[in-house]
């Protein structure tokens, strides 16, 4: 490969071992995480903004998503790379620039929030009441952060819960808007921000290992799932 004017996305030393074996031994994947990881400009970070999507060199056409977060009354501020925090940034080359990442940026995104959950066979409850709440295409366009229950965390609540949603809708699309936020967050941005509001309009406190929502805390069991209209972390309870 060779490079003129590139941003290069270099995961730091012992990132790539940290990847699933079955896909270091597989040569055309890692051949599409490499492209991924390449930007045909040349970009610095104090050229960014938050949610900014650039193009990558990936042949899936996947892009990368940056974004910037900062901390109220204070000077912190993480940047990220679909994801990956960029631990040092902006560093010349004579062919471009290289931001050095703190780890792959893994798995790529490889459709919509919608098309992910609906492709994934954990999420068959939440589709059900997505559909029902007629909020699909909202988990196709823009750019939203969805804390996803699985099926099991819609197993756990009261009998007759989920039959309760069904047969109010304005109350459905209530508890549905509790899990979704209006831009993206992954699990850096996460641990810097740590409040927010949901498309409800309703409070919610979370860390890189739990989010809160009234009296219900429900652990993240997989974390920064990028999807091309944002990011989703599978949650293990329902945020009713």
């Amino acid at each position: 490969m060779s490079f003129t004017d590139a941003t290069i996305l270099l995961p730091a030393d012992l990132a790539f071992g940290r990847l699933p074996q079955d896909v270091m031994s597989n040569n055309n994947t890692m051949r599409e995480i490499l492209l991924y990881h390449i930007l045909p400009h040349s970009t610095n970070t104090t050229q960014l903004v938050n949610d900014q999507i650039l193009p990558s060199d990936a042949s899936g056409g996947q892009a990368v998503r940056f974004n910037k977060y900062s901390k109220a009354n204070t000077t912190l501020q993480v940047i990220t790379s679909s994801g990956a925090v960029i631990i040092r940034g902006d560093e010349n080359a004579t062919n471009g620039v290289i931001h050095l990442l703190d780890r792959v940026m893994y798995p790529l995104p490889s459709g919509s929030l919608y098309e992910y959950i609906a492709n994934t066979g954990s999420y068959q409850t939440l589709l059900l009441l997505a559909a029902k709440a007629q909020l699909l295409d909202t988990l196709k366009e823009g750019t939203y952060t969805l804390f996803a229950p699985n099926d099991e965390a819609f197993s756990k609540l009261p009998a007759g819960a989920v039959a309760g949603l069904l047969s109010n809708i304005p109350k459905l699309i209530t508890v549905l808007q509790n899990h979704i936020v209006s831009s993206t967050i992954y699990s850096a941005g996460i641990k810097v921000i740590g409040t927010g509001k949901t498309l409800s309009g309703a409070d919610f406190s979370a860390n890189a290992t739990s989010v809160k929502f009234g009296n219900v805390t429900a652990t993240i069991v997989n974390a920064d799932r990028s999807a091309t209209n944002g990011v989703l972390h599978e949650i293990d309870s329902v945020l009713m």
